[in-house]
């Protein structure tokens, strides 16, 4: 019996040993995030100054490879596209105004792991980035077109699963954003104004992606492939 248990205790180790081993490997991975907003707007802690009641959904994809240089830290950049519609001011038709925006960008990150079990982690991970978003702003008398360039830093911090030794899946969501942005846009008056041109520079931050229902509805599904 004694002989039995030491066997047994030895192979769980040895599991558990060989489970959490993934310093030197490398991971390709592909994050994917479907959300729906529906935001009452106003100003307070989770953003900075005014935000405007709006109601809409965006779809992201991430294709990502990163490097484990010990078992707790991860490595890593990723490509990010995105596109989104919204509508700003939705229950007041007179102010209603609807947006279609498409964005392209890429960061790079590191991941803290802190291991619950040999298969479940809970992480954190901060990242550096640029993206470049066009858009289009239609209201009853503007037709707007223009292009926003942004540099961020931001958090999220989220679970990893290990399904088998070479796959997994992580859960995450937004902490915390903080950005530069600069807009160039045109807009052109339906009721005979001339067309202007803006230009606009500003700094912004959002916590729990600005309102702390979005931790729950802002969720992103990540599959990964270890090597």
């Amino acid at each position: 019996m004694y002989k039995l248990f030491t066997l047994i205790f030895i192979s769980i180790i040895s599991l558990s040993v060989q489970a959490q081993d993934f310093k030197g490997r490398r991971v390709v991975g592909l994050d994917l995030n479907l959300s729906q907003n529906d935001t009452k707007g106003g100003t307070g802690f989770f953003s900075s100054g005014f935000v405007a009641p709006q109601k809409g959904n965006q779809l992201s994809i991430s294709p990502n490879l990163s490097y484990f240089v010990s078992n707790r830290w991860l490595l890593g950049g990723s490509l990010d596209f995105q596109q989104s519609r919204f509508t700003v001011y939705p229950d007041n038709p007179g102010s209603q105004q609807t947006n279609n925006v498409r964005s392209i960008g890429g960061s790079i990150f590191a991941a803290y792991h802190h291991w619950f079990s040999n298969k479940v982690a809970f992480f954190m991970r901060p990242s550096l980035g640029y993206s470049r978003a066009n858009f289009e702003h239609e209201s009853q008398n503007v037709h707007q077109k223009g292009n926003t360039n942004s540099f961020f830093m931001d958090a999220s911090l989220g679970l990893t699963v290990i399904i088998r030794k070479r796959f997994g899946i992580d859960f995450s969501t937004p902490l915390s954003r903080l950005e530069y942005s600069q807009t160039s846009s045109t807009s052109e008056f339906t009721n005979g104004d001339p067309t202007q041109s803006f230009d606009n520079r500003e700094w912004s931050y959002r916590f729990l992606g600005g309102n702390v229902l979005s931790i729950l509805s802002n969720v992103s599904i990540g599959l990964k492939y270890f090597f």
